[in-house]
């Protein structure tokens, strides 16, 4: 049996002030814009401006993505 899931399924988008399918946001990257995406979510929460917000209980999100670990691409409260 296998899980095709995502840990955050609905993430608050701090910018446009509106919420979004984490799989709306993901499906569509390459690996260089997952890179990208992975990087400047980083830099914005070590500037205090975090792009994407866990819509339940506000805390920041990243990009979590082991494709070693056979893990899906997802936005996840850790890294």
């Amino acid at each position: 049996m296998t899980h095709d899931f995502r840990r955050i399924e609905i993430v608050r988008d701090v910018d446009a002030d509106d919420y979004y399918f984490a799989d709306a946001i993901l499906d569509r990257l390459s690996g260089q814009e997952i890179s990208d995406l992975k990087t400047e979510l980083l830099q914005r929460k070590e500037s205090d401006r975090p792009k994407y917000r866990c819509p339940h209980c506000s805390t920041p999100l990243f990009v979590r993505y082991r494709p070693v670990l056979n893990l899906p691409l997802s936005l996840d409260h850790r890294v």
